[in-house]
Parts: C-alpha cells; sequence; structure tokens
C-alpha cells in the first residue's frame, strides 16, 4: 500500500515537473521571439516618412546594384545623407530632409537601434542600423533573405516580418 502512494506521489510530481519545465520553455520561446524584434523600426506611424524617403532614392538611383548612403549630420542639427563614392553630402528636397530627419529621430524607438545607413541594392531599399542586426526594407519584388549584404544569407539565418505594400522587418536570427 505505501509503495502505491510512493509511486502515485513519484509520478504526480514528474507530471508538475514536465509542466513546469513546459511553461518556462514557452515564456524562453516568447521571451526570445519578442527580442528579435526589440530594433525594430515605428513604420506604422512613420510609413509616410519612409516613403517619401525611399521614393527620393528609388528616382534618384534608378539602376543601382550596391550602394550605401550613410546618414550624417550638419551644423543646423539635421541629418544628411552622405555618399562615400563622391565624398559628399546629398542636396535633399526638403520635404525629404525633413522626413530623413523624422525617421532619424523618432522612428526607432531602441536606444540601441539608430539609423546608420540607406543600401540600395537595385529595387531593395534597406534603412539599416548601427550595429547591423535589423533592416526595415523596402522589396517590392521578393521577401528579403538577408539584413546587409547577399553574402549574410551564409552567415546568419534571418527572421522576416511583412508590413505590406512590399515592406518588411528583417532581423538576424542566432537561433
Amino acid at each position: 500500500m505505501i509503495k502505491r502512494y510512493i509511486l502515485c506521489f513519484l509520478v504526480v510530481n514528474l507530471i508538475l515537473i514536465m509542466i513546469f519545465v513546459g511553461i518556462q520553455v514557452v515564456k524562453l520561446i516568447l521571451f526570445r521571439y519578442n527580442f528579435l524584434w526589440e530594433f525594430s523600426a515605428d513604420y506604422k506611424n512613420y510609413a509616410d516618412d519612409f516613403n517619401v524617403v525611399k521614393n527620393y532614392i528609388a528616382a534618384e538611383f534608378p539602376d543601382v546594384t550596391d550602394k550605401d548612403l550613410y546618414i550624417s549630420d550638419s551644423s543646423d542639427k539635421r541629418v544628411g545623407l552622405f555618399d562615400p563614392e563622391t565624398n559628399s553630402r546629398l542636396i535633399l528636397p526638403d520635404d525629404v530632409a525633413a522626413s530623413l530627419n523624422s525617421i532619424y529621430e523618432n522612428a526607432f524607438p531602441s536606444k540601441d537601434s539608430v539609423l546608420d545607413s540607406i543600401n540600395i541594392h537595385g529595387k531593395r531599399i534597406s534603412f539599416r542600423i548601427f550595429i547591423g542586426e535589423y533592416a526595415l526594407v523596402y522589396s517590392p519584388d521578393s521577401k528579403p533573405t538577408w539584413v546587409n549584404r547577399p553574402s549574410d544569407v551564409s552567415e546568419c539565418k534571418v527572421k522576416v516580418r511583412s508590413l505590406g505594400n512590399g515592406w518588411y522587418h528583417v532581423t538576424k536570427y542566432r537561433g
């Protein structure tokens, strides 16, 4: 009789342990998934600004295969775009400059996600952050498979979240 109680006690404890471990695993998975998107741009509230800058870049660089434009500060505390190939700042129309400034100041809410550069790769335009872990990508033809360079495909996995109309959150994933 006592053996039966001990066996029952052990089985109940084993079930409780399995339930507890299962809950902890689910929490860990959810935490890791949410952590993936911590650097994400606030596209929802700044979609108009992103589209203004994207449209300007698409019009100015229609046939570019791979080009980086870097965010730069000016003496009047407004951000601009620096082209390392020409070693000069681009002269931006007022509406584009205002949108770029709005994106830089407000659209990346995490303190660790600072807009660093914009990459043009064909029709794909990527708004990349300084640490290189995330990009807000406009890719009208296909779902993105890399964050910074096509060589990223062999270096790490990416997670992609579609925002519609060719826009995607793209983040590196090491899981």
